[in-house]
C-alpha cells in the first residue's frame, strides 16, 4: 500500500471497467426464452434483491459494482452496501447517508425467504458489509471504509442465531485495514491489508490476519497471523473484488495478489500462504505459488478451501483473462491443475469471484462480454462487445480431471455492467450467482445440482 511506484494494474483495470459508465442496454422482447436448465442442473430460482448493492471499484471508477455474498447450507447472506438507514430530499441541501444493511435468506422448502434485515444500530457506524462471511449460525461483517484504495473497513460486527432470531452480539474494531473475512464454526479470521505497526523498516510482512474464536458464547481475538515473508515495501496491497481468505476445518489459506518477489520484474505476480492448526494455533505451514508466475498476474486475489482443496484465482494472468489454480493436500498442496473457459474470447476477470465445494468448482467472470443467455449457449463473443458477465462451473471426474461442465449466463436479457458473477456461492446441493444490477436492485440466480 505504502509502495511509491504506480501500479500496472490499475489503469488495465479502470479501462476494462469504464466501459460501464457510458450507456445502458434495455431488455428486448425479441430475444427468444433461453435454456435456463440442463442435464445435471436445474434453474430454481432468481431471487430479487430490494435495495442495490455493490461499491465504487478500488481504482475510484464506478464501474462493475461487485455483490458480497456468503452462505451456509441453508443461509445465504448479501450485503447491502449501500442501503440507506436515514434519507433526506436533495432539495434540503443535506446528502444521503449509505450505512449498509445485510439482508439474510434462510432455504425453506427448496426456496429462498428473507427471514431477516439487518442494521448496524449505530447511526455513525457506516458501510455495514463492504465485506460478509457467513456459516448457518454466525455473520461477521466489516464495518466502516469505503470502496477505494486508501479507505479500507477498520471493523467487524458479528450476528448471531438464536431462537430462530439473529442478533448483534459483538463487535471488534481496530483491525487496522479489513481485506476479507471467513468463518467456520467457531473460528473466524480477518485479513489485514494494512502494514504491521510493530513491524521495522524492511520487516513488513507482506500479508497478515487476525484470528478469533468463539469460547462459551464469546468471541474474542486469539491470534494474529504474520507471513514468513517480508519487503521493504508493504506488499499485501489491496486487492480488487474478491476475498482473500479462506478457512475450513483447521487450515487458513491468504492470498496477497499484490506480492512482487525481491529482485523479481514479475511485478504483482501474487503469492498465497497456508496456516494449519494442528495444536490450536495456525502456524504458516507452506506457501503457494503459480506455476508459471505472470506480471501483474494478481494470483491470490480471491482464495477458498474445502476437504483437501485450494482454489487460488489470478485475474491478472493470461491479459487480464484471467486462470484459476488448483492444490491439493493429498500431496502437501502440491500445485494439481490450472483452469481458464474453453471459450475465452471476450473473457475478462475470470477469478473475481470462487467458490469451491467436494468435486464442484464455481468461478465468475462479471466481465466476460457475451450478451447470450442461458446454459452452454456458446454463441460468438463480440471481444470489444459490452461487460454482462457470466460464471462456469468445473467439475472433477475420476481420471478425467477437472472440466468445464457448465457455461452459465443472466435468465433475462440482461443489463450490461450488471456484474453477473461478481459474487458466487457453492452450497452442497446449489450454484448461486449474483449480480450487482446497477440500475436495478441487486439479484441471485440460483441452480439446483441434480446429480
Amino acid at each position: 500500500m505504502n509502495d511509491p511506484r504506480p501500479s500496472l494494474v490499475l489503469p488495465v483495470l479502470t479501462s476494462l471497467l469504464a466501459a460501464t459508465l457510458n450507456g445502458a442496454c434495455g431488455e428486448s422482447s425479441a430475444v427468444p426464452s433461453p435454456l435456463l436448465s440442463a442435464d445435471g442442473i436445474e434453474h430454481s430460482e432468481r431471487i430479487a434483491l430490494d435495495e442495490p448493492v455493490g461499491f465504487e471499484t478500488p481504482s475510484g471508477v464506478n464501474g462493475i459494482e461487485t455483490i458480497a455474498i456468503s452462505a451456509g447450507d441453508s443461509t445465504l447472506v448479501t450485503s447491502m452496501a449501500k442501503h440507506l438507514q436515514s434519507y433526506t430530499e436533495p432539495a434540503t441541501g443535506l446528502e444521503l447517508t449509505e450505512h449498509g444493511a445485510l439482508a439474510v435468506h434462510e432455504l425453506r422448502s427448496s426456496r429462498w425467504v428473507e427471514t431477516a434485515f439487518l442494521t448496524h444500530p449505530s447511526s455513525e457506524r457506516e458501510q455495514l458489509g463492504y465485506y460478509v462471511a457467513a456459516d448457518d449460525q454466525t455473520i461477521i461483517a466489516s464495518v466502516g471504509g469505503f470502496r477505494k484504495i486508501d479507505s479500507h473497513p477498520t471493523g467487524v460486527a458479528i450476528f448471531e442465531k438464536s431462537a430462530g432470531e439473529w442478533t448483534l452480539t459483538q463487535t471488534f474494531e481496530n483491525l487496522g485495514c479489513v481485506a476479507g473475512l471467513t468463518v467456520d464454526g467457531d473460528i473466524a479470521a480477518v485479513a489485514d491489508c494494512c502494514p504491521d505497526p510493530a513491524s521495522s523498516e524492511g520487516e513488513v510482512p507482506v500479508g497478515r490476519a487476525h484470528v478469533f474464536g468463539r469460547s462459551e458464547g464469546r468471541w474474542s481475538k486469539t491470534q494474529e497471523l504474520k507471513t514468513s515473508r517480508t519487503d521493504v515495501t508493504n506488499r499485501m496491497g489491496s486487492r480488487f473484488a474478491g476475498i482473500p481468505i479462506a478457512l475450513h476445518r483447521g487450515d487458513l489459506v491468504m492470498g496477497v495478489p499484490f506480492y512482487t518477489a525481491p529482485g523479481s520484474d514479475l511485478y504483482e505476480s501474487g503469492i498465497a500462504f497456508v496456516f494449519h492448526a494442528s495444536t490450536g494455533s495456525f502456524r504458516e505451514r507452506w506457501i503457494l505459488e503459480p506455476k508459471n508466475p505472470e506480471r501483474s498476474g494478481l494470483f491470490g486475489d480471491s482464495v477458498d478451501i474445502h476437504d483437501g482443496l485450494i482454489a487460488v484465482s489470478a485475474i491478472g494472468e493470461n491479459e487480464f483473462k484471467g486462470r484459476v489454480h488448483l492444490f491439493s493436500q493429498e500431496t502437501g498442496w502440491k500445485f494439481v491443475t490450472s483452469l481458464s473457459p474453453e471459450n475465452t474470447r471476450g473473457l475478462h476477470g475470470f477469478g473475481w469471484s470462487i467458490s469451491i465445494r467436494d468435486s464442484r468448482l464455481l468461478v465468475g467472470a462479471p466481465s466476460e462480454r457475451g450478451e447470450q443467455r442461458g446454459i452452454n449457449n456458446y454463441a460468438a463473443v463480440d471481444p470489444e462487445g459490452l461487460h454482462y458477465g457470466a460464471a462456469y462451473l468445473f467439475v472433477h471426474r475420476y481420471g478425467d480431471g477437472w472440466k468445464e461442465k457448465y457455461y452459465l449466463k443472466a435468465a433475462r436479457p440482461p443489463h450490461w455492467g450488471d456484474g453477473f458473477g461478481a459474487g458466487v456461492v457453492l452450497t452442497e446441493t446449489q450454484a448461486l450467482v449474483g449480480g450487482s444490477g446497477q440500475r436495478d436492485p441487486g439479484f441471485i440466480h440460483v441452480w439446483t445440482l441434480t446429480n
